[in-house]
């Protein structure tokens, strides 16, 4: 993996653990906000993503990403819920651990 690719991968992995951390805070599963989408999404149509390149499609389908998008989503409508929010979390947390599996063997914790 290319370093720049390696360093925006670990970018996006501190994204998705303060994602993925319990609380009450907001969940960001904006293209701005993602690292990965800011080398690769905007300029090359997601290829050498190590998101596309697991999966072989665009815009982070096949990943858990859209399981986030869709409890956000899901929580908007009805913010009192508290299991939404745990649903929430766990989605997001889902996201995390796929990114962690795209490191190289040697940057695993």
């Amino acid at each position: 993996m290319e370093e720049k690719t390696l360093v925006a991968l670990k970018k996006s992995i501190e994204h998705w653990e303060k994602n993925a951390a319990p609380g009450d805070h907001p969940v960001s599963t904006k293209a701005k906000d993602c690292a990965l989408c800011g080398l690769f999404f905007w300029e090359e149509d997601c290829a050498g993503c190590p998101v596309y390149q697991r999966t072989g499609r665009e815009g982070c389908h096949g990943s858990p990403y859209w399981s986030v998008v869709d409890a956000k989503l899901e929580l908007c409508a009805d913010e009192s819920k508290g299991r939404l929010r745990k649903k929430l979390r766990e989605a997001a947390q889902k996201e995390l651990d796929f990114l962690k599996s795209l490191l190289p063997e040697e940057d695993k914790d």
